[in-house]
């Protein structure tokens, strides 16, 4: 009798885990990551504070439309790389996560900037 008890409540205990886990308990989703790799010409005549606002322009759009393409991205690293004759250079890299691009959804917050570009492409 003791036995029959035992298993009784094994197996009550058992079930109504596997009952509490399938209604509510789910698993959360896992977070996913996405690189954007964003390629701009380099204008005639431009100069190095213009190709960085239109870089930031450029993060900040595809950023974005990464986070509203797909709920499930946690994170986006968007990298803006300027093609200038036969260089191209990386002008801006951007790391940032969902919440903080709701809280702040600005390029010039989140972005890191790489002044050296600017000698690398010969701009003034």
């Amino acid at each position: 009798m003791n036995l029959a008890r035992y298993v009784v409540i094994r197996c009550g205990v058992f079930l109504g885990v596997a009952i509490a886990c399938w209604a509510g308990g789910s698993t959360p989703a896992a977070a996913e990551y996405r690189d954007v790799d964003v390629r701009l010409n380099v204008r005639q005549g431009e100069t190095f504070a213009v190709l960085q606002r239109r870089a930031a322009a450029m993060a900040r759009s595809a950023a974005q439309r990464t986070f509203d393409s797909e709920l499930v991205i946690s994170d986006v690293s968007v990298k803006v790389t300027a093609q200038s004759n036969e260089r191209n250079v990386t002008v801006l890299q951007m790391n940032v996560q969902r919440q903080e691009w709701v809280a702040r959804p600005d390029a010039k917050v989140w972005a890191l900037f790489f002044p050296q570009a600017q000698s690398l492409l010969r701009l003034p």
